[in-house]
């Protein structure tokens, strides 16, 4: 096909976009994004809490103190504040894709999809992409939560003017720095490490490690989350002092050594000074589900014979307890 009438496209795509709506969005903001299949990056949802939301959520964390006391026989005598309630509000925040195609975009990405469909693996495209509406759709999807994932879930911090990933809500890494500034996360949760290399990157994870308080120490519920890069320092390091063991063969549960503290790899996580621990769902993902909220339009120009493409949403990411966050500060 030399030529596609895009005033056509437009109406198929938009009937498609809507007749679709819950598998999009789904795709879009339901946080699977699904890692990558024989790497160190696992799904989101293997560590993260997804809470579903219209507007702004309270991240309620109960943190229960000391319950036991002896028993003098004298009735029944509560301990006062032993169960307090540490909030922490998040709200989603208004996200938009906008794209223009061109008509000789479009003919190419027919083409690649009339292509796709005639190869010896046609059944299975048709079954996940039976149109050429949802090819679309899939092409930018994919992208979209990539960079969800990549860039805005711990690189983002919020600016209305900044038209890019990073823009459109505060990421991981600044509200990390924001709590640490406030004094939310405890000065005892901090140790002070080295500038993490090839050379030194097992004493210095340890080093954060041994902030963690006694209770944690064997819980299943540890993980650390940090940048391939420090991965890689971390398994050259061990292998150069331990030797070739097992553990630096490809295998997908990484832990660090002598503790039950799993590793968590983001690439977001790429030039912070040093990983940190937390526990299993302190990270929380809002979206928000209500398709009233959501729309999806194709619209067409005649005039100028393109495609624009309008998708918007809402999302934002948090961390419930800044208590339950332990990290390296490097020594000057």
């Amino acid at each position: 096909m030399d030529s596609l009438d895009l005033s056509l496209l437009a109406t198929t795509a938009t009937d498609y976009a809507r007749d679709n709506q819950d598998h999009v969005f789904n795709q879009l903001l339901n946080p699977g994004f699904s890692g990558i299949p024989g790497s160190p990056i696992r799904p989101l949802t293997d560590y993260v809490t997804p809470i579903p939301g219209k507007d702004e959520v309270v991240l309620t964390e109960i943190v229960i103190g000391s319950v036991l006391q002896p028993d003098k026989r004298e009735g029944f005598t509560p301990k006062n504040n032993v169960v307090k309630i540490k909030p922490r509000k998040a709200k989603v925040k208004p996200c938009k894709i906008n794209l223009k195609f061109t008509e000789k975009q479009l003919v190419t990405l027919n083409k690649s999809y009339y292509g796709m469909i005639k190869g010896p693996e046609s059944k299975l495209i048709l079954d996940r992409l039976p149109v050429f509406e949802a090819y679309i759709n899939k092409r930018i999807i994919d992208t979209a939560r990539a960079e969800l994932r990549n860039i805005s879930l711990y690189n983002g911090v919020e600016n209305i003017n900044n038209p890019s990933p990073e823009g459109v809500f505060d990421g991981i890494r600044i509200k990390i720095d924001e709590a640490l500034a406030d004094g939310e996360i405890p000065v005892a949760n901090i140790a002070t490490i080295n500038a993490i290399t090839e050379a030194n990157a097992v004493a210095e994870f340890k080093k954060i490690a041994k902030k963690v308080p006694a209770k944690y120490k064997f819980s299943d519920r540890l993980i650390m989350v940090l940048s391939p890069e420090h991965l890689e320092m971390y398994e050259a390091n061990y292998q150069s002092t331990r030797g070739a063991l097992i553990y630096n063969n490809a295998y997908n549960k990484r832990t660090l050594e002598g503790t039950m503290i799993e590793f968590f790899v983001e690439p977001g996580m790429t030039g912070a000074d040093s990983p940190f621990i937390t526990t299993l769902g302190n990270i929380c993902w809002l979206y928000d589900d209500d398709l009233t909220t959501m729309s999806l339009t194709f619209d067409y120009n005649k005039r100028s014979e393109d495609l624009a493409y309008i998708l918007k949403f809402q999302a934002a990411t948090d961390f419930a307890l800044a208590e339950e966050i332990w990290m390296g500060e490097i020594d000057d």
